[in-house]
């Protein structure tokens, strides 16, 4: 299993504050969408989980909400398939969290959760959250190109593209469950941010 990561805050300040919208850097969580989904028994128990190309986060103290999506190489020039994930929240102390290796304890220490079954519920060993890659149209510098970020709403809801509510978790990380199957070289990679408070889904008129 890979290692785990933290982020800082990027938010600055002083004087007085106001409640705003504040992000932390980008962190990469997994470092191959292309590779096989992990057993469905892993699925269903992810502190069993032993890819080194999953790489759980720890949530900063501020955050309420998670954005996710793939970075994925300019080389690749056309998406067959986009990838699919299962999206971990885990609660428990810091014993049960061994940050050089990236594993959870599995004694019932730890307490997990699904993120990304806010989405819509489709069963424990299937995966919500889709990255979203579209190559012809997706924003992109000289190395990379960036998938869509999802919501926890669908529609015409304002909340699209807000992220998955963390519901208090203390890490967050994804295991694929449908992998990329994209034309062209390149790694496919899944990056995480952390926000402080979510867009306003709705406005009043008074």
């Amino acid at each position: 299993m890979g290692a785990g990561k933290r982020v800082g805050q990027d938010i600055s300040g002083g004087g007085v504050q106001y409640a705003a919208y504040a992000q932390t850097e980008w962190a990469i969580i997994h470092t191959d969408l292309k590779a096989a989904k992990p057993a469905d028994s892993v699925l269903l128990r992810p502190a069993t989980y032993s890819d080194t190309n999953v790489r759980p986060v720890r949530v900063p103290p501020t955050a309420c909400r998670v954005l996710l999506r793939a970075r994925y190489a300019t080389a690749i020039s056309a998406v067959a398939t986009n990838p699919i994930m299962a999206v971990y929240g885990v609660y428990g102390p810091e014993s049960g969290y061994t940050e050089s290796t990236g594993a959870f304890a599995d004694d019932g220490t730890m307490r997990f959760i699904r993120l990304d079954l806010s989405i819509g519920y489709s069963g424990a060993t299937t995966g919500a959250y889709s990255c979203g890659m579209d190559a012809t149209n997706d924003l992109r510098d000289g190395t990379y190109k960036y998938g869509a970020i999802a919501g926890d709403y669908a529609g015409n809801n304002s909340a699209v593209a807000s992220g998955l509510d963390l519901r208090g978790c203390k890490w967050v990380f994804a295991l694929t469950v449908t992998p990329a199957s994209v034309t062209g070289a390149g790694a496919v990679e899944l990056e995480a941010g952390f926000i402080s408070a979510p867009p306003m889904a709705y406005s009043v008129v008074v």
